[in-house]
């Protein structure tokens, strides 16, 4: 990957105050998708969830966690999108 263009994402980064480690783990995932890694998890790892919690019954967001909801992202792929961009 140009390191020209990496820089320059390192720069936009910085001047939006984005941690230092935060810019590092992105890049390094940036030029890890560059290289051609998929980051696909193998199938036969992944077990299904049996069941899960009411959200009723989960303890209320508080403090930091509650923060750290409001900056949460949630990306969905639906139908073949996922599967024909190999997740």
């Amino acid at each position: 990957m140009n390191q020209d263009i990496l820089q320059s994402i390192r720069a936009k980064m910085r001047a939006a105050a984005v941690p230092d480690a935060t810019i590092d783990t992105f890049l390094g995932s940036v030029k890890k998708v560059a290289a051609g890694e998929r980051g696909q998890i193998p199938e036969s790892t992944i077990t299904s969830v049996e069941e899960l919690p009411a959200l009723e019954s989960l303890p209320a967001a508080g403090g930091k966690a509650a923060e750290l909801l409001n900056q949460l992202a949630v990306i969905k792929l639906n139908g073949g999108l996922g599967t024909s961009m190999g997740l």
